[in-house]
Protein backbone atom coordinates (compact mmCIF):
# COMPACT_ATOMS: atom_id res chain seq x y z
CA UNK A 1 0.00 0.00 0.00
CA UNK A 2 2.38 2.50 0.74
CA UNK A 3 4.34 1.61 -2.48
CA UNK A 4 0.82 2.50 -4.12
CA UNK A 5 0.90 5.91 -2.72
CA UNK A 6 4.36 6.80 -3.05
CA UNK A 7 4.02 5.79 -6.65
CA UNK A 8 0.72 7.87 -6.96
CA UNK A 9 2.82 10.74 -5.48
CA UNK A 10 5.84 10.59 -7.56
CA UNK A 11 3.50 11.10 -10.75
CA UNK A 12 2.43 14.12 -9.20
CA UNK A 13 5.46 15.51 -9.02
CA UNK A 14 6.63 14.38 -12.08
CA UNK A 15 3.33 15.72 -13.71
CA UNK A 16 3.77 19.47 -12.26
CA UNK A 17 7.47 19.42 -13.26
CA UNK A 18 6.61 18.38 -16.57
CA UNK A 19 4.01 21.09 -16.64
CA UNK A 20 6.02 23.53 -15.33
CA UNK A 21 8.86 22.81 -17.78
CA UNK A 22 6.33 23.38 -20.87
CA UNK A 23 4.56 26.45 -19.34
CA UNK A 24 8.43 28.40 -18.09
CA UNK A 25 9.63 28.82 -21.74
CA UNK A 26 6.72 31.02 -22.53
CA UNK A 27 6.64 33.02 -19.69
CA UNK A 28 10.42 33.64 -19.67
CA UNK A 29 9.87 35.11 -23.58
CA UNK A 30 10.03 39.38 -23.27
CA UNK A 31 7.22 40.68 -23.34
CA UNK A 32 5.57 43.05 -26.34
CA UNK A 33 3.68 45.82 -26.49
CA UNK A 34 4.10 49.20 -23.93
CA UNK A 35 5.78 49.26 -20.88
CA UNK A 36 5.45 52.14 -18.26
CA UNK A 37 9.17 52.17 -15.96
CA UNK A 38 9.55 54.47 -13.68
CA UNK A 39 13.31 56.53 -13.37
CA UNK A 40 13.43 55.54 -9.59
CA UNK A 41 11.12 53.05 -7.83
CA UNK A 42 10.28 55.29 -5.46
CA UNK A 43 10.88 59.40 -4.49
CA UNK A 44 12.25 59.84 -1.14
CA UNK A 45 12.48 63.59 -0.21
CA UNK A 46 14.52 62.76 2.99
CA UNK A 47 14.30 65.39 6.03
CA UNK A 48 12.11 68.85 5.84
CA UNK A 49 13.20 71.46 8.88
CA UNK A 50 9.66 71.83 9.98
CA UNK A 51 10.76 76.05 10.03
CA UNK A 52 10.42 75.62 6.10
CA UNK A 53 6.90 74.93 5.98
CA UNK A 54 4.13 77.27 6.84
CA UNK A 55 0.44 76.57 6.85
CA UNK A 56 -0.30 74.34 3.52
CA UNK A 57 3.20 74.44 1.65
CA UNK A 58 3.39 72.95 -1.95
CA UNK A 59 5.98 71.33 -2.98
CA UNK A 60 6.47 70.15 -6.62
CA UNK A 61 7.77 66.74 -7.73
CA UNK A 62 8.16 65.73 -11.09
CA UNK A 63 7.90 62.01 -11.83
CA UNK A 64 10.00 60.73 -14.39
CA UNK A 65 8.66 57.34 -16.49
CA UNK A 66 10.15 55.56 -20.12
CA UNK A 67 8.38 53.44 -22.12
CA UNK A 68 10.55 50.64 -22.43
CA UNK A 69 8.41 48.41 -24.46
CA UNK A 70 8.35 48.66 -28.09
CA UNK A 71 4.59 50.26 -29.02
CA UNK A 72 3.53 53.54 -27.85
CA UNK A 73 2.27 54.13 -24.22
CA UNK A 74 -0.80 55.84 -23.31
CA UNK A 75 -1.12 57.46 -19.41
CA UNK A 76 -4.87 57.13 -19.32
CA UNK A 77 -5.41 58.24 -16.17
CA UNK A 78 -3.37 59.21 -12.69
CA UNK A 79 -4.73 59.15 -9.62
CA UNK A 80 -3.29 61.08 -6.68
CA UNK A 81 -4.41 60.56 -2.95
CA UNK A 82 -3.72 62.30 0.41
CA UNK A 83 -2.38 65.74 0.15
CA UNK A 84 -1.02 64.80 -3.39
CA UNK A 85 -2.59 66.52 -6.54
CA UNK A 86 -1.95 66.05 -9.88
CA UNK A 87 -0.70 69.25 -11.97
CA UNK A 88 -0.19 67.69 -15.53
CA UNK A 89 0.55 64.15 -17.26
CA UNK A 90 0.97 63.20 -20.76
CA UNK A 91 -2.05 63.76 -22.76
CA UNK A 92 -0.35 61.73 -26.58
CA UNK A 93 1.35 58.58 -26.50
CA UNK A 94 4.79 58.23 -25.28
CA UNK A 95 6.93 57.00 -28.27
CA UNK A 96 9.45 53.20 -27.31
CA UNK A 97 12.48 54.33 -25.74
CA UNK A 98 10.78 57.93 -25.21
CA UNK A 99 11.06 59.68 -21.04
CA UNK A 100 7.58 61.61 -20.25
CA UNK A 101 6.98 63.63 -16.81
CA UNK A 102 3.93 63.26 -14.47
CA UNK A 103 3.94 66.46 -12.44
CA UNK A 104 2.69 66.70 -9.15
CA UNK A 105 1.83 69.16 -5.87
CA UNK A 106 2.10 67.94 -2.40
CA UNK A 107 0.48 70.07 0.57
CA UNK A 108 2.56 69.82 3.80
CA UNK A 109 1.49 71.70 7.04
CA UNK A 110 4.11 72.08 9.63
CA UNK A 111 3.92 69.03 11.98
CA UNK A 112 6.53 66.69 12.80
CA UNK A 113 5.75 63.46 11.05
CA UNK A 114 7.03 61.05 8.35
CA UNK A 115 4.47 61.06 5.73
CA UNK A 116 3.26 58.66 3.15
CA UNK A 117 1.80 60.04 -0.14
CA UNK A 118 0.86 57.42 -3.78
CA UNK A 119 0.20 58.11 -7.06
CA UNK A 120 -1.43 55.38 -9.58
CA UNK A 121 -0.79 55.72 -12.54
CA UNK A 122 -3.44 53.72 -15.28
CA UNK A 123 -2.06 52.94 -18.79
CA UNK A 124 -2.09 50.27 -21.75
CA UNK A 125 1.34 49.28 -20.07
CA UNK A 126 1.29 45.77 -21.15
CA UNK A 127 2.85 43.98 -17.73
CA UNK A 128 1.14 46.17 -15.37
CA UNK A 129 -1.73 48.59 -16.33
CA UNK A 130 -1.59 50.18 -12.93
CA UNK A 131 1.16 51.03 -11.08
CA UNK A 132 2.15 52.49 -7.33
CA UNK A 133 4.71 55.58 -6.99
CA UNK A 134 5.32 55.90 -3.56
CA UNK A 135 6.62 58.96 -2.88
CA UNK A 136 7.95 59.75 1.39
CA UNK A 137 9.75 61.79 3.53
CA UNK A 138 9.47 63.13 7.14
CA UNK A 139 9.29 66.64 8.77
CA UNK A 140 11.61 67.14 11.43
CA UNK A 141 12.66 69.52 14.04
CA UNK A 142 15.32 71.69 12.24
CA UNK A 143 15.97 74.78 11.15
CA UNK A 144 16.74 75.91 7.38
CA UNK A 145 20.44 75.82 6.51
Amino acid sequence: MNYHINVTIARGWLAAIALMLLILPVAAQPTTGPRLTFVKDKHEFGDIPVDTITRDTAIYLDVLFTNTGDEPLTINSVNACCGTELINRPQEPINPGDTATIQLSLTLRPRIRTFLRAITVYSNSSDRPAIVFPITGTVTYGHKP
